[in-house]
């Protein structure tokens, strides 16, 4: 089984971890098969790639919590309706197979983050 974890990075007091698509019985620090991000806790910056993290949800791959709750503040699970996140077990379902609808939200995410992303370096 997949799932989106966190893998650490970075130097010492100085954390950095990739948010990666891994195999649950690889280790913490093992082989990815993906890298679908980075988040610094230090500078509070996430950067995330959409549609690898889509394609991984929509083959079944779980976030960890850690994982899940940047995802949530990211705003990704808003847009799309087809995404149910039940707490107690820890799973993510997918439940929408309208691959239009899900295309659409990503473009929609994608053109949010940007905008995002343009307001916050005119305000640098």
């Amino acid at each position: 089984m997949v799932k989106l974890r966190l893998k650490r990075c970075g130097r010492k007091q100085r954390a950095i971890y990739r948010i990666v698509a891994i195999d649950v019985r690889s280790r913490r620090d093992g082989r990815a098969l993906c890298k679908v991000g980075l988040y610094d806790p230090i500078n509070n910056q996430t950067s995330l790639n959409l549609p690898a993290i889509f394609h991984f949800i929509e083959k079944g791959a779980e976030p960890t919590r850690t994982v899940y709750n940047i995802l949530k503040k990211a705003k990704i699970f808003q847009e799309l309706s087809g995404f149910f996140f039940n707490p107690n077990p820890l799973f993510l379902f997918f439940c929408s197979t309208n691959k239009e609808a899900i295309s659409n939200a990503t473009i929609n995410l994608m053109e949010s983050s940007i905008l995002a992303q343009d307001e916050r370096w005119r305000h640098a």
